[in-house]
């Protein structure tokens, strides 16, 4: 309903049999009333509703035999215990807080720290000291003796319960999210606003940072590219000054820890497994040349431009007019596309002001420069012996080996739009955002095979044959899309989805705005096998007698056909 102001948060209990939702909305909508759903996991029925004064964090205890639900806003009070046997309401705070997995301590907000509380008796029997600045997370150690606690200064605290000590105090190490600790607590994981998951030794008295994967948490529109083994995608965090590149395995869409930073939305694998991208730096000079980085052995190979910094940039007016380098004689290059050739033998990078590079993707060495139409700054597309250039009026194939103009497409392009290439390199597909139209061409002829308007969208990639269009859309559907008619195949339901790949025809991965990199089959008779996996139950008699089915299949029966 739309009083609802929370956002209904789901979790499992421990052992898989139930699950409760909190965040829905008590009697009638009024503020300050909720209420959590529990459901049979087996056959999610709902199997009681509660009401609470609070909107949603939930915790259960190890054996599923309690769960509290707490306030998700700090100054929302409120942290109630629920019997799942019962029902009954066991205990509750005035504060927010959650329940330990043995059942037997809540730990909630109080003033001037962390207020310790027994669930039999509901009485305070410690308060936990020693951080000034507001709480963001807290979490039980899975055998109840620890309680870990991030601030919003970014510390990370480990507290011994028994003693009411603490024990570890570790960081700043990123706005906290969520932490995980296995018994008896020696190695800690800890996630954060920043992207990172972060691993600690607390083995020892001081504690210890032995290892940080570096995940990026957003997926930017139109980065993914991939070329001979490994892929591509930008991941960024609101913390980062710079986006990073983060690679993954082609074949299998295994995303690497490997990350490097960059201020080109085009990185771009090689056949070799390098890849080539905008060094930067969160010192000054912060832009660095065009280099091909080998994620595997940490090699850089330098292929054009030099270090510069933010200011010089701005003032030549990104690209209209040559920027000075910082560090040496000679002007920058700032990477604006960059273009594998269908037949992964050359490279093509370019400059907004038009400037274009064209190198040979295996030596680096530097083939030719193209001369692009008077007016034209920017590149679209390219596909070895053409590329495809724009002036924000037309596009226009201009041959690479004489700049000589070969087709002028009639395309409107005056503001954003999103190329690209089939892997035989035979069609290229446009998006205008002014018209909202998505138009294929043909490279043979240059004339268009097919044009529709599939709506508002983030990210378009031809499949491997270039018969399917996967098309990323800002409705939260991605959509798969027959190149040749223009026709919806499949809509599949994916929030903030931002842009994807096809392994191969019948299997896609999608990169999700919150993160989310997730494959994705098409194929009907997998789709079955899978709805089949998934089915707990059959038609009970009376469904089959509503819908007059006859004889009455049971689960077997219909996993079978």
């Amino acid at each position: 309903p739309s009083c609802v102001e929370a956002l209904p948060l789901p979790r499992f209990s421990p052992d898989g049999a139930w699950l409760a939702v909190a965040g829905l909305p008590g009697p009638d909508c009024q503020e300050g009333q909720w209420a959590v759903e529990l459901l049979d996991a087996e056959t999610f029925e709902s199997v009681h509703r509660l009401e609470t004064t609070a909107d949603g964090m939930l915790s259960w205890t190890a054996d599923g035999s309690r769960f509290s639900v707490a306030s998700v806003n700090a100054f929302r009070a409120g942290t109630t215990v629920f019997d799942v046997a019962t029902r009954d309401v066991v205990q509750y705070a005035a504060d927010g807080g959650i329940l330990s997995p043995d059942g037997q301590r809540l730990v909630v907000d109080g003033i001037g720290g962390l207020d310790v509380i027994d669930v039999a008796t509901g009485t305070r029997t410690d308060i936990l000291t020693g951080f000034d600045l507001l709480v963001l997370a807290k979490a039980f150690t899975a055998d109840s003796s620890r309680l870990i606690v991030g601030t919003a200064e970014g510390d990370m605290l480990v507290f011994d319960l028994e003693s009411g000590k603490l024990v570890h105090r570790l960081g700043p190490a990123g706005f906290p999210v969520s932490y995980d600790c296995a018994t008896p607590c020696e190695t800690l994981l800890q996630s954060n606003l920043d992207g990172e998951v972060l691993t600690w030794d607390l083995s020892t008295t001081a504690g210890g940072e032995i290892n940080t994967v570096d995940t990026g948490y957003f997926i930017n529109a139109s980065s993914v590219a991939t070329a001979g083994d490994i892929g591509v995608f930008l991941g960024f965090s609101s913390l980062r000054i710079h986006p990073v590149v983060v690679p993954f395995d082609r074949a299998s869409g295994q995303i690497s820890p490997e990350r490097r930073p960059t201020e080109t939305n085009k990185p771009t694998p090689l056949p070799d497994g390098r890849i080539v991208l905008l060094e930067a730096s969160e010192d000054t000079p912060e832009f660095g040349p065009v280099v091909a980085w080998d994620p595997t052995t940490g090699n850089v190979d330098e292929m054009a431009g030099c270090w510069t910094t933010l200011e010089a940039v701005e003032l030549s007016g990104f690209g209209s007019s040559p920027t000075p380098c910082a560090d040496r004689e000679g002007d920058y290059f700032l990477l604006d596309q960059a273009f594998l050739s269908p037949d992964q033998s050359s490279l093509l990078i370019a400059e907004p002001g038009g400037n274009v590079k064209i190198f040979d993707a295996r030596t680096l060495v530097e083939q030719t420069v193209p001369a692009l139409p008077a007016g034209h700054r920017t590149v679209l597309a390219y596909g070895g012996t053409w590329l495809l250039s724009s002036d924000g009026q037309a596009a226009r194939v201009v041959d690479v080996s004489d700049g000589r103009v070969v087709a002028t497409l009639q395309f409107s392009l005056r503001s954003e739009f999103w190329s690209d290439v089939s892997a035989y390199g035979d069609l290229v597909a446009l998006f205008s955002w002014d018209s909202g139209e998505l138009t294929v061409y043909y490279t043979g002829t240059w004339q268009p095979i097919t044009s529709f308007v599939p709506g508002a969208n983030r990210g378009i990639s031809l499949s491997p044959d270039g018969s399917k269009l996967l098309i990323a859309q800002n409705d939260g559907y991605v959509r798969i899309w027959e190149t040749g008619a223009g026709t919806e195949l499949f809509r599949i339901p994916l929030l903030g989805a931002s842009d994807g790949y096809w392994l191969d025809e019948a299997h896609i991965v999608v990169g999700t705005a919150t993160g989310l990199w997730t494959t994705i089959t098409l194929d009907l008779d997998e789709l079955k096998d899978l709805a089949a996996s998934r089915l707990t139950r059959g038609f009970a008699p009376e469904e089959c007698e509503t819908y007059r089915i006859d004889p009455c299949p049971d689960l077997a029966t219909i996993t079978s056909r």
